[in-house]
Protein backbone atom coordinates (compact mmCIF):
# COMPACT_ATOMS: atom_id res chain seq x y z
CA UNK A 1 0.00 0.00 0.00
CA UNK A 2 1.41 3.50 -0.67
CA UNK A 3 0.42 6.50 1.93
CA UNK A 4 1.46 10.31 0.81
CA UNK A 5 2.69 12.93 4.22
CA UNK A 6 1.26 15.81 4.23
CA UNK A 7 1.47 19.44 6.13
CA UNK A 8 -2.11 20.27 7.28
CA UNK A 9 -2.92 24.17 7.85
CA UNK A 10 -6.49 23.92 7.30
CA UNK A 11 -9.57 24.34 10.19
CA UNK A 12 -11.01 20.19 10.52
CA UNK A 13 -14.37 21.51 8.87
CA UNK A 14 -12.67 22.67 6.25
CA UNK A 15 -13.21 20.93 2.69
CA UNK A 16 -10.50 21.60 0.74
CA UNK A 17 -7.81 21.53 2.67
CA UNK A 18 -4.44 23.77 2.15
CA UNK A 19 -1.79 20.76 1.96
CA UNK A 20 1.76 20.52 1.43
CA UNK A 21 2.99 17.12 0.33
CA UNK A 22 5.93 15.42 1.67
CA UNK A 23 6.45 12.34 1.23
CA UNK A 24 5.09 9.23 -0.30
CA UNK A 25 6.14 5.57 0.61
CA UNK A 26 4.90 2.13 0.46
CA UNK A 27 3.73 0.05 3.95
CA UNK A 28 2.04 -2.96 4.63
CA UNK A 29 -0.79 -3.34 7.74
CA UNK A 30 0.72 -5.47 9.74
CA UNK A 31 -2.28 -6.53 11.91
CA UNK A 32 -6.09 -5.99 10.83
CA UNK A 33 -6.98 -2.61 10.88
CA UNK A 34 -9.68 -0.30 11.24
CA UNK A 35 -10.72 1.40 7.77
CA UNK A 36 -11.67 4.73 9.97
CA UNK A 37 -9.63 4.63 12.50
CA UNK A 38 -6.49 2.54 11.07
CA UNK A 39 -3.01 2.38 12.90
CA UNK A 40 0.25 2.45 11.27
CA UNK A 41 3.47 0.75 11.63
CA UNK A 42 5.90 2.73 10.29
CA UNK A 43 9.72 2.72 9.74
CA UNK A 44 11.65 5.63 8.72
CA UNK A 45 8.44 7.99 8.87
CA UNK A 46 9.48 11.44 8.81
CA UNK A 47 6.97 13.97 9.55
CA UNK A 48 3.68 15.43 8.66
CA UNK A 49 0.12 15.77 10.52
CA UNK A 50 -1.81 14.35 7.96
CA UNK A 51 -2.22 11.27 5.36
CA UNK A 52 -4.01 9.84 2.48
CA UNK A 53 -3.52 5.96 2.20
CA UNK A 54 -4.34 5.34 -1.81
CA UNK A 55 -5.57 2.16 -1.91
CA UNK A 56 -8.04 2.82 1.24
CA UNK A 57 -8.98 6.22 -1.66
CA UNK A 58 -9.53 7.96 2.11
CA UNK A 59 -7.93 11.33 3.55
CA UNK A 60 -6.39 10.48 7.53
CA UNK A 61 -5.54 13.37 10.58
CA UNK A 62 -2.60 12.10 12.41
CA UNK A 63 -3.83 12.16 15.60
CA UNK A 64 -0.81 10.68 17.73
CA UNK A 65 2.54 9.61 16.83
CA UNK A 66 4.26 7.62 19.52
CA UNK A 67 7.88 6.54 18.88
CA UNK A 68 8.15 2.77 19.60
CA UNK A 69 12.11 2.18 19.67
CA UNK A 70 14.49 3.87 16.88
CA UNK A 71 13.21 4.35 13.73
CA UNK A 72 10.12 2.51 14.36
CA UNK A 73 6.55 4.80 14.65
CA UNK A 74 3.13 3.79 15.18
CA UNK A 75 0.80 6.55 13.64
CA UNK A 76 -3.07 6.53 14.70
CA UNK A 77 -4.89 7.76 12.48
CA UNK A 78 -8.85 9.37 12.35
CA UNK A 79 -10.70 9.56 8.38
CA UNK A 80 -11.22 13.19 7.42
CA UNK A 81 -15.06 12.75 5.84
CA UNK A 82 -14.51 16.09 4.29
CA UNK A 83 -12.01 15.62 2.32
CA UNK A 84 -12.14 11.98 1.83
CA UNK A 85 -16.12 12.23 0.20
CA UNK A 86 -14.68 16.34 -0.92
CA UNK A 87 -16.32 15.62 -4.78
CA UNK A 88 -19.85 14.09 -3.68
CA UNK A 89 -20.31 16.84 -1.39
CA UNK A 90 -19.48 19.79 -3.46
CA UNK A 91 -22.00 17.83 -6.37
CA UNK A 92 -24.54 17.76 -3.92
CA UNK A 93 -27.38 19.78 -3.96
CA UNK A 94 -27.58 20.85 -0.85
CA UNK A 95 -23.84 22.86 -1.19
CA UNK A 96 -22.41 25.57 -2.91
CA UNK A 97 -19.45 26.83 -4.06
CA UNK A 98 -19.37 30.03 -1.89
CA UNK A 99 -20.30 27.60 1.62
CA UNK A 100 -23.84 28.70 1.61
CA UNK A 101 -26.58 25.59 2.45
CA UNK A 102 -28.90 25.50 -0.39
CA UNK A 103 -32.42 25.51 0.52
CA UNK A 104 -34.72 22.57 -0.62
CA UNK A 105 -38.41 22.93 -1.09
CA UNK A 106 -39.72 20.36 1.56
CA UNK A 107 -42.17 17.85 0.31
CA UNK A 108 -44.04 17.29 3.90
CA UNK A 109 -47.12 18.35 4.74
CA UNK A 110 -46.82 18.92 7.96
CA UNK A 111 -50.65 19.66 8.76
CA UNK A 112 -50.95 15.62 8.19
CA UNK A 113 -49.09 15.09 11.15
CA UNK A 114 -50.31 17.33 13.44
CA UNK A 115 -53.98 15.88 13.68
CA UNK A 116 -55.97 17.15 16.61
CA UNK A 117 -58.97 14.73 16.52
CA UNK A 118 -56.49 12.07 16.67
CA UNK A 119 -54.45 13.58 19.39
CA UNK A 120 -57.83 14.05 21.72
CA UNK A 121 -58.72 10.24 20.83
CA UNK A 122 -55.21 9.02 22.35
CA UNK A 123 -55.82 11.10 25.22
CA UNK A 124 -58.99 9.40 25.78
CA UNK A 125 -61.34 12.36 25.16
Amino acid sequence: MKVTFYNNISNDNVINKNLEELETINFKFKNDSNILNPTLLLKNYIQGNYCYIHELKRYYYIDTIDLVNGDLYNLKCSVDVLMSYKEDILKSPYYNIDGTLTTVKNEINFNDIYNTSKFLLILGG
